[in-house]
C-alpha cells in the first residue's frame, strides 16, 4: 500500500520521504496479485514472508525458478524477481549462472535471429510457424506457458517462416511446425509437427 509516507508492508512503512523512489527502484519489485490483479511493490527483502496484496488482501505468491549450480550441482529455488540480483547457491556459496530473463515468447526474424538465438548465452527453443498453419496455433498456448515456467532457464522463441525465408531455408525448414533446439548457439535437437507438451519438455529439460 502507498501513503504519502512510502510503501506500506504489513501495516509499517518501509520507506519514507525522499528515499522512497530509490528504494523502490532498487529495492522493491513488482508482483501481480492473481486474485485481482494488481500489481504491488513489495520490498524484495520480504519476498519470503507471504506479503498481502494491497487492494484484495490475498496472499501474494512470487514466481519461483530452478537454477542448477555448475560446481556443486545442487538445484537453487530462486525467486524470479531476484535473478538479476546476482543470487549464490544456497549450499557452496558459488555464483549461479543465469540467463537473461524472458517471461513471454519473443518474435524472432531474419533480421534479428542472430542476437535472439545464435549469440544467446543458453538454451533456446525456436518454432518455425505460418499464419496459415492450424499446428502452429495449437502449440501457442503451450509455449506461451513453457516460456513463462522456464523463464530464466530458458528462451523460447519463434520465426514466421513466410516473413523471414532466409533463416527457415538455413536450416531446412520445409514444414511447420518445426521446433529447433539450440545450446550455446548451435542446433542440437529438432521435432516436426505438433507433439505433446511433455514431449517437448522432455528436449528441454534435458539441455538445462
Amino acid at each position: 500500500m502507498m501513503t504519502a509516507l512510502g510503501l506500506v508492508f504489513k501495516g509499517k512503512t518501509i520507506y519514507e520521504g525522499d528515499d522512497k523512489d530509490k528504494a523502490m527502484n532498487q529495492d522493491a519489485v513488482f508482483i501481480k496479485c492473481t486474485g485481482c490483479g494488481t500489481n504491488n511493490r513489495i520490498p524484495k527483502t520480504r519476498l519470503k514472508e507471504h506479503p498481502k496484496c494491497g487492494k484484495c488482501g490475498g496472499t501474494i505468491e512470487p514466481e519461483t525458478t530452478i537454477i542448477p549450480c555448475a560446481g556443486c550441482g545442487t538445484k537453487n529455488r530462486i525467486f524470479k524477481a531476484l535473478l538479476d540480483d546476482d543470487p549464490r547457491c544456497g549450499k557452496c556459496h558459488e555464483p549461479l549462472k543465469t540467463i537473461p530473463f524472458y517471461n513471454y515468447v519473443v518474435e524472432t526474424t531474419d533480421r534479428t535471429f542472430n542476437e535472439e538465438v545464435l549469440t544467446f548465452p543458453g538454451t533456446v527453443l525456436l518454432e518455425f510457424y505460418s499464419n496459415s498453419c492450424p499446428h502452429c496455433h495449437t502449440l501457442t498456448p503451450i509455449l506461451n506457458q513453457m516460456a513463462s515456467d522456464y523463464a530464466g532457464q530458458a528462451k523460447i522463441t519463434k520465426l514466421n517462416i513466410e516473413r523471414s525465408p532466409m533463416t527457415a531455408s538455413r536450416y531446412d525448414v520445409m514444414s511447420t511446425p518445426t521446433i529447433i533446439f539450440f545450446k550455446e548457439g548451435k542446433e542440437v535437437n529438432k521435432l516436426l509437427g505438433a507433439v505433446p507438451r511433455e514431449e517437448i519438455e522432455t528436449r528441454l529439460k534435458y539441455l538445462l
